[in-house]
């Protein structure tokens, strides 16, 4: 089966780059999911200057799209034009949830609408969420899936799980569990989450902006 990094020029493009280690470029290309090329978009930005990334996401685009033409592999999600560009939509977060426990969905969640790495959201504490000021929007939300997390009568922590003789422990290697499942880095969701985001506040201010927009009437016919 053909591998990623055996399309056309992309061995010789990412040789001895700071993305050349991936291990995405050595998976079949029909096995590659549209998140992982949107994981490999979001970690070409994190890990190259803007130009030389741009650049690059562009011929591996470009080397997909002529295989594809070519018939040397099939249409697949790695060849869809969507799948190059970092933005993550229902479909996506729900397949990510989908790996993890309920408590666990509700800190990645929590994580996501506060802004905070996993790890330090794993060891939010009710104390926190009484203490914490928390504005309008997705800070809301965020409360709210805190306060409907299952509550252990012998823990603060918010989310928890059952550690060492059944006490309950902030899921310290929730980080490397995230991985594990995702394969991806956390940092990597963040960035997709934040754009995500960033495109629904653009369409709701497009949509009020068409709104408040007068409506342009047939002037009458002049005599």
């Amino acid at each position: 089966m053909t591998r990623l990094i055996d399309i056309g020029s992309l061995q010789s493009l990412i040789s001895g780059s700071a993305i050349a280690r991936l291990p995405i470029w050595i998976m079949p290309v029909t096995q590659i999911s549209s998140l992982a090329m949107k994981n490999l978009v979001i970690q070409i930005r994190q890990k190259m200057p803007a130009l030389e990334g741009r650049k690059i996401a562009g011929v591996i685009a470009s080397e997909l799209y002529q295989a594809k033409a070519l018939g040397e592999i099939p249409e697949c999600p790695a060849t869809h034009p969507e799948s190059f560009k970092p933005r993550l939509c229902q479909h996506d977060l729900q397949h990510i949830l989908g790996k993890f426990t309920p408590m666990e969905r509700r800190l990645i969640v929590f994580a996501l609408l506060t802004d905070e790495h996993i790890t330090l959201a794993a060891r939010t504490t009710h104390a926190n969420l009484r203490q914490r000021h928390w504005p309008d929007g997705r800070w809301r939300k965020a409360l709210a899936i805190a306060r409907r997390a299952p509550r252990h009568t012998g823990s603060e922590w918010v989310f928890w799980a059952d550690g060492d003789q059944q006490k309950p422990c902030p899921m310290p290697d929730i980080d490397s569990k995230f991985r594990r499942a995702t394969k991806m880095r956390w940092e990597v969701l963040a960035e997709l989450f934040e754009l995500y985001l960033k495109e629904v506040d653009q369409g709701r201010r497009t949509r009020q902006a068409e709104k408040q927009q007068p409506v342009m009437r047939n002037s009458p016919a002049s005599p």
